[in-house]
Formats: structure tokens, C-alpha cells, sequence
């Protein structure tokens, strides 16, 4: 994730001007052409996210699939992306629509789960069915990172809570039972 609070390089171009047909400049410093120099996290507009989400460069997809200002529509997009690196981030945006997040969840990919798995806005049965998921791995003393993360998760329900609180794994039971007597205060 990158930290919003930092300044950072975009490795984005917007289209050169129409007498080079369209193409994308590849001098990078000549703001003329198009280039964002150092523009802060923050201050990415939707414009400017937009455009990063269709750009061949993965760096600028990858920015453009964390924000939480990106489109709706740029998200639903990015979710398809040839790039699995780049539906993991759609997959960890709190703005990605439930549509999106039952897309990516039908992937069936471990390290999009991970990820899902922490999304504050994942829909309950999501949630459920990524813990469902997960379960058979618990016999072969796998990682428990997805069922750690659901148990944080701030919108896991109180049936998703009361299942890890039964988990194999000692750690994700404490917290799924923190987050249990916390929510019955």
C-alpha cells in the first residue's frame, strides 16, 4: 500500500499531443507532453485516476486500483485486469462495489482471499463464504492469515465471529472472542 502522506513519482504518461498520433510520450520531464512529475498521493484526481486505470504501465494501474478515490466504474475495470497484482489492490479498496468483490472473490485466488479477507466493506456473506473456503486448509496447518483477518475485520458479523471463535488456531480464536465481548458492550 502506498502511504498517502508521502509524496510520490508517477510512472504515468497521458496521451502526447495529436500531431505525435495519440502515442504516449516516453521523455519523461517534458510536462508538455503529458507527464505528472511528483504529485502527492492525496491529490490524485478522479480525472488523473481514471486515465492512470487504462494505462499500459502496471505502476499507474496498481495507483489507480488503492485509491480510494477512484471511480467506481475504473474499479470495476482494474477488477479484470490481466494483472493479478492489480485485482488484489481493487480487491483491498473500500470502495470496490459488493458486484466487484464477489467477482474477485469467485477467482478463487489465495492471495486475493488474503486480501478481501481485511476490506472493511466486504459483505457479510462474502465474508462467511471466504471463511467457509479457507476451512479445509485448517487440517494441514496452513497459514491462518485469512481467518486472523476476518476475525479483525471491523465488519466480520457476529455469526462469522462466533465460528472463528471455535477456529484451531489459538491466536485467530482470541481475537474473534475480543471482538465478540467488544461488540456485546
Amino acid at each position: 500500500m502506498i502511504n498517502p502522506a508521502m509524496s510520490m513519482q508517477i510512472l504515468y504518461m497521458a496521451p502526447a499531443a495529436p500531431d505525435r498520433g495519440g502515442a504516449f510520450s516516453a521523455q519523461p520531464g517534458h510536462v508538455g507532453d503529458g507527464i505528472l512529475g511528483q504529485v502527492p498521493f492525496n491529490d490524485l484526481s478522479s480525472e488523473m485516476l481514471a486515465s492512470m486505470g487504462k494505462h499500459a504501465a502496471l505502476n499507474a494501474r496498481i495507483v489507480a486500483a488503492q485509491h480510494p478515490s477512484t471511480p467506481a466504474s475504473v474499479l470495476l475495470t482494474l477488477s479484470k485486469d490481466a494483472e493479478l497484482e492489480v485485482r488484489a489492490r481493487v480487491a483491498g479498496n473500500p470502495n470496490s462495489s459488493e458486484a466487484v468483490l464477489k467477482n474477485l472473490y469467485a477467482e478463487g485466488s489465495t492471495e486475493i482471499d488474503r486480501v478481501l479477507a481485511a476490506n472493511r466493506n466486504l459483505p457479510s456473506e462474502i465474508a462467511m463464504a471466504l471463511y467457509h473456503r479457507n476451512r479445509s486448509y485448517e487440517d494441514y496447518g496452513m497459514n491462518f492469515m485469512i481467518p486472523t483477518r476476518l476475525a479483525k475485520n471491523p465488519s466480520a458479523s457476529i455469526e462469522l465471529l462466533k465460528q472463528l471463535s471455535r477456529h484451531v488456531d489459538n491466536t485467530v480464536r482470541q481475537i474473534a472472542i475480543q471482538k465478540l465481548s467488544e461488540r456485546m458492550v
